[in-house]
């Protein structure tokens, strides 16, 4: 029982940090959009989420700065190349 829930705290733990990391690097692509690297498809950009193996999808407009996906590296790392409004 006690490991049930030691496990359940560290997940909670776990789920929190990596929200937290999302939140950071969507201020950070906010702040400076223009600081990040393209993905090569399209116009869309690419940030990294803190330690996790994930990107942060964005393409920027003159005014906007518009989320296209949260993109595991290695997972279907490109599934989101449908959304995007510049496809090439």
């Amino acid at each position: 029982m006690i490991e049930e829930l030691l496990e359940a705290s560290q997940s909670a733990l776990d789920a929190s940090a990596f929200e937290n990391a999302v939140e950071q690097a969507t201020l950070e692509v906010c702040d400076f959009p223009q600081a990040w690297m393209f993905t090569g498809i399209g116009s869309t950009r690419k940030a990294t989420v803190g330690r996790y193996p994930y990107h942060l999808i964005f393409e920027v407009t003159d005014d906007e700065v518009c989320f296209v996906a949260l993109a595991h590296k290695r997972r279907e790392p490109l599934y989101w190349t449908s959304r995007t409004e510049s496809q090439e």
